[in-house]
């Protein structure tokens, strides 16, 4: 258990390193100037470059559209909705242009890349350990209230409750772990808007089915651990 604080530290320490480079970023729709140098896109570093700054042209445009739309009707966050969101599609155009002559590259090699999207799995990865940490203390705390309410001598109802928990618990984490990956995501983009317009897909979005029974089977696996300790600890009292 006193482990599971530090590795959702390292967790953490790990993932935002793939935050944006805020200080590339601005409301002007200006690309910032690079030192223009040609990518080998046959490089994987130079290729991860190249979705870096696709994702930063996707901030760019989304903000550029926010701050006008503000400008316009004095609130921020649907920049999208102006001219059926073509304002931000030139934006994005001028961006990818940018991109492509900074880099030596065609247009069309900019839009390949945004079309393929790409996730940086240190952020995933860390954003999951650093709640599976929470939830494991979280889940065992439970199991433990449980088995309290449901002592082992019991019988079958000290097996049959946390299984009849699993399936609550476990979907109050899943829609936990939901918060909790939008509230990091905004971190790492340093903005609240997670528009749909990204190319990058938070992990969370496109497995929502296998993070809900990950998130049950966890309590079911915390339970069953829970229950072996304490037979264990029971058998080593008698032998005493």
């Amino acid at each position: 258990m006193a482990m599971r604080p530090l590795l959702a530290v390292v967790a953490m320490a790990i993932c935002l390193t793939a935050c944006l480079d805020r200080t590339r970023v601005n409301t002007l729709c200006q690309w910032n100037p690079e030192t223009a140098r040609p990518l080998d896109l046959n490089d994987w570093p130079q290729q991860r470059h190249l979705y870096e700054d696709v994702a930063i042209a996707e901030e760019l445009a989304i903000q550029y559209a926010d701050a006008v739309h503000m400008e316009r009707f004095g609130f921020q966050g649907h920049g999208g909705l102006i001219e059926g969101g073509r304002l931000r599609d030139r934006c994005m155009a001028s961006l990818v242009s940018a991109i492509a002559e900074t880099h030596g590259i065609t247009v069309e090699r900019v839009e390949q890349a945004r079309a393929r999207g790409y996730r940086e799995i240190r952020w995933d990865i860390g954003v999951l350990v650093a709640f599976l940490c929470f939830y494991l203390a979280a889940a065992w705390a439970i199991v433990g209230a449980i088995s309290r309410r449901f002592p082992i001598d019991e019988g079958w109802p000290a097996l049959i409750a946390p299984l009849v928990a699993a399936v609550p618990i476990g979907t109050a984490a899943f829609q936990l772990l939901s918060l909790w990956g939008a509230g990091l995501e905004a971190i790492r983009l340093g903005n609240g808007h997670i528009s749909s317009y990204r190319s990058s897909a938070p992990l969370l979005s496109q497995h929502k089915g296998a993070f809900w029974i990950a998130s049950v089977a966890v309590f079911v696996a915390i339970a069953a651990l829970h229950r072996w300790t304490q037979t264990h600890h029971r058998h080593d009292a008698v032998r005493s």
